[in-house]
């Protein structure tokens, strides 16, 4: 996942997490992850590598993309990203890029 961003009150690393809402409502986090960032006015290309694992997501579901502080943004029970930034940073996201691999049939059922 790739992000431009800016921050010029000490925004220090950014959370992703991927979640698929079920049709029925369910939220299956489909994978998350971190960087470390050190961001100035100037806007800067972050990469975000999120985790590596397959996750069945049922048909009509919709994607979600927090970015975030902490992994407690999108949901006060994921406990994977807990340190938060500081109070008072604030950042700038633009051009948001995602890509998904995606397996041509099931591994297993």
């Amino acid at each position: 996942m790739q992000v431009r961003a800016s921050s010029t009150t000490g925004w220090t690393h950014l959370v992703a997490v991927l979640v698929a809402r079920t049709p029925s409502g369910r939220e299956i986090v489909v994978s998350e992850g971190g960087a470390p960032t050190s961001l100035t006015a100037k806007p800067r290309l972050l990469t975000i590598r999120l985790i590596s694992e397959a996750t069945l997501i049922p048909a009509g579901s919709r994607l979600e993309l927090t970015l975030a502080g902490t992994s407690t943004a999108q949901n006060g029970a994921n406990l994977l990203y807990l340190v938060p930034v500081p109070q008072r940073a604030r950042i700038t996201l633009r051009n948001v890029s995602l890509t998904i691999p995606a397996l041509r049939s099931p591994v297993s059922r």
